[in-house]
C-alpha cells in the first residue's frame, strides 16, 4: 500500500509537471504573437466605481478594481494602477496604467501575460524608441522586456496611441532565467550600496547586494565573478553607452533590475524604461566611473582598452540596421491603422528621425573607435576659453533651434512647440581630465519647464550631467547660469549643452558669453 501511495504521489507530480510546462509553453507562445503582431489593438480600461477612479487621483499607486476589453475579450477584476516618474501623469490627464491580470483571479491572464504596462511615452514622441532599444538589448543577449503599441482608452474617453510593455515578474524571470524564486531589487537613481525595493524572493536584509557592494568597493574582481554574471555586466553596459542610453546604470544608476539567480548564484542586471535613448548620438562611448560596479570593473587603463574593444565587436552587432529599419517599419504599420493621412505623415517622419539617430550613433562611435576626436577649446593664460561653432539640434517633437537676431544682437534662440521639448545648441569638445566650469548668459520669456532633474527651463550642462531647474518664466534680462563637471581619464570626448528644457517658451543665449573656464 505504502508503495502505491508512493507510486501515485510521484506519477501526480510528473503529471503536474508536465501540465505546468505545457501551459507555461503555451502562455509564451500567446505572448510571443502578441508582440510580434502588427495589427493595432485597442484597450478599454474601465473603471466603474467612481471611488475607485477618485482612489487613483488620490493613491495613485495603489491598485483599485476595474475592467479591460480588447477586441471580444473581457476580463473582469483587473488590479489597476498607476505608474511613472519623469513622465508621470494623473488619472484625469494620459495616466500611465499597470495592468495586473492575476489580481483578484490567479489564473486570469490576457495574451499569456498576468501583467501590463500602458505608457503615455511622454518623453517619446516616436513611441518605438523602447521598442527599438529593447530589440537591441535583446539581440545583445541581455533579457529586456517586450515591447509593442496600442491605443487606449480610459472611462471611454480617447488617450490616444500608448507603448505596452512587458512587466519584469516572475513570468519574465522564469522565461529568461529558468526560476523565479530569486531576490530581485529595482533601483530609481540608487546604486547597489544603498537599500533597493525587492520585487522577488524572500524578503530580508539584502545581503547579497551588500556582498557584491563589497566586493565591489574593494575592487575584487574574483570575488566580484562569484558574485557577478561579469561578463553579462560588461555587455549590458557597453550596450546602454552603445544606445547612448544617459539614464541607466552607467550615468546615474537608474532604471535596472538585479536578480539574483538561484541557478547561477550570480547576479544579472536586467534594462528598465529605455526611452531615453538614442537621442544623443554624440555621446561618448565610455562610461563614467561613478557607478560603483563601473568603477570597480573599469578601474585600470587596460580595463578601459578591454571594454572600447567590447563596443567595437557588439555594436555591429547590436545596431543592426536592417533589423532596427524592420522593427520600425512594424512599428509605423502598427501606429498608422484607423488615423488620419496627416497623422500617418508625422507616424513616418518620426521613424525617418529615429532611423537617422541609429545612424548618427554608429558615425559617432566609428569615428571614436578610429581615435578621431573633436579640437580641444583654446584655453587663455587665465584658464578661460570662448566657445565656438554650436550645431542646432532639434528634439522628437521638433523644437524651433535657429540662430536669430534679437534688439540687433546676435544670439542662439531655442523655442518649445509641441509640448515636452528639450531642444539645445551643441558643441562637441575633447577635454584633458581634470575639473571645468562651463559658463553662459541666457534670457527666457514664457518658459514653463519640465519636471526634471537632468535640466529644467534653459541652462547648460555637458551631455550625461544633471543640472536640476534653469531659468523660467519671463527673464527680461540676460542672467548667467553655469555648470560645473569634471572630466575622467579616457572619458576625454565631452559634448556642451546650452538647452531649454521647456512645455511651452523661448530661450536666447548670448554666443559671446559661451565659455569654459578650467579649474583644476
Amino acid at each position: 500500500m505504502l508503495r502505491l501511495q508512493r507510486f501515485t504521489l510521484a506519477f501526480f507530480l510528473i503529471f503536474k509537471g508536465f501540465f505546468a510546462l505545457a501551459g507555461s509553453a503555451e502562455n509564451e507562445e500567446k505572448a510571443q504573437e502578441f508582440f510580434n503582431s502588427t495589427n493595432l489593438l485597442t484597450f478599454h480600461v474601465q473603471l466603474d466605481d467612481p471611488v475607485e477612479f477618485s482612489q487613483l487621483g488620490q493613491r495613485p499607486r495603489s491598485y483599485v478594481q476595474g475592467k479591460v476589453r480588447v477586441g471580444d475579450k473581457v476580463l473582469e477584476n483587473v488590479g489597476i494602477r498607476l505608474k511613472g516618474s519623469g513622465t508621470f501623469q494623473p488619472i484625469y490627464e494620459h495616466p500611465s496604467l499597470t495592468l495586473k491580470f492575476n489580481w483578484k483571479e490567479s489564473h486570469q491572464r490576457f495574451a499569456g501575460l498576468t501583467k501590463l504596462f500602458l505608457e503615455n511615452s511622454g518623453q517619446d514622441a516616436t513611441r518605438m524608441c523602447k521598442l527599438v532599444a529593447n530589440g537591441v538589448f535583446t539581440d545583445g543577449g541581455i533579457p529586456a522586456p517586450r515591447i509593442t503599441q496600442a491605443r487606449v482608452l480610459l472611462n471611454d474617453r480617447e488617450l490616444g496611441l500608448y507603448v505596452v510593455s512587458e512587466a519584469i515578474n516572475p513570468d519574465f524571470l522564469k522565461h529568461h532565467f529558468g526560476n523565479s524564486t530569486g531576490n530581485m531589487y529595482e533601483a530609481f537613481f540608487r546604486d547597489i550600496n544603498r537599500g533597493l525595493k525587492q520585487d522577488n524572493g524572500e524578503p530580508g536584509d539584502q545581503s547579497d547586494l551588500k556582498e557584491l557592494y563589497v566586493a565591489a568597493a574593494q575592487k575584487d574582481k574574483k570575488a566580484l565573478e562569484c558574485l557577478l554574471d561579469t561578463e553579462e555586466f560588461l555587455n549590458f553596459l557597453a550596450i546602454e553607452m552603445i544606445l547612448a542610453n544617459w539614464d541607466g546604470y552607467a550615468f546615474h544608476q537608474n532604471n535596472y533590475r538585479v536578480y539574483h539567480n538561484p541557478s547561477s548564484g550570480k547576479m544579472n542586471f536586467i534594462p528598465h524604461d529605455l526611452d531615453n535613448t538614442l537621442a544623443e548620438s554624440g555621446m561618448g562611448l565610455m562610461p563614467p566611473r561613478t557607478g560603483i560596479l563601473t568603477a570597480a570593473l573599469l578601474a585600470t587603463s587596460d580595463d578601459r582598452k578591454a571594454f572600447a574593444d567590447r563596443v567595437a565587436r557588439l555594436f555591429p552587432k547590436v545596431l543592426d540596421l536592417p533589423a532596427i529599419q524592420q522593427r520600425l517599419r512594424s512599428s509605423v504599420i502598427r501606429l498608422s491603422q484607423g488615423t488620419s493621412p496627416e497623422n500617418v505623415a508625422n507616424i513616418e517622419r518620426q521613424a525617418a528621425l529615429l532611423e537617422q539617430r541609429v545612424r548618427e550613433r554608429c558615425r559617432h562611435l566609428r569615428v571614436e573607435l578610429a581615435a578621431e576626436r573633436p579640437a580641444t577649446p583654446v584655453f587663455d593664460s587665465g584658464g578661460v576659453a570662448h566657445l565656438g561653432g554650436w550645431s542646432a539640434k532639434q528634439d522628437w517633437n521638433n523644437s524651433v533651434v535657429k540662430a536669430v537676431a534679437e534688439d540687433g544682437k546676435a544670439v542662439l534662440s531655442i523655442q518649445a512647440q509641441g509640448g515636452y521639448c528639450f531642444g539645445s545648441w551643441r558643441l562637441p569638445v575633447w577635454l584633458p581630465a581634470g575639473k571645468y566650469r562651463f559658463e553662459a548668459e541666457a534670457e527666457t520669456r514664457g518658459v514653463q519647464g519640465l519636471p526634471s532633474q537632468t535640466g529644467s527651463g534653459a541652462g547648460v550642462r555637458v551631455l550625461g550631467g544633471r543640472r536640476g531647474s534653469g531659468i523660467q518664466g519671463d527673464c527680461g534680462h540676460w542672467t548667467a547660469i553655469r555648470h560645473d563637471f569634471e572630466v575622467q581619464e579616457d572619458c576625454e570626448w565631452v559634448e556642451l549643452i546650452a538647452e531649454l528644457r521647456a512645455f511651452a517658451g523661448t530661450a536666447w543665449f548670448d554666443p559671446e558669453t559661451l565659455r569654459l573656464v578650467r579649474l583644476k
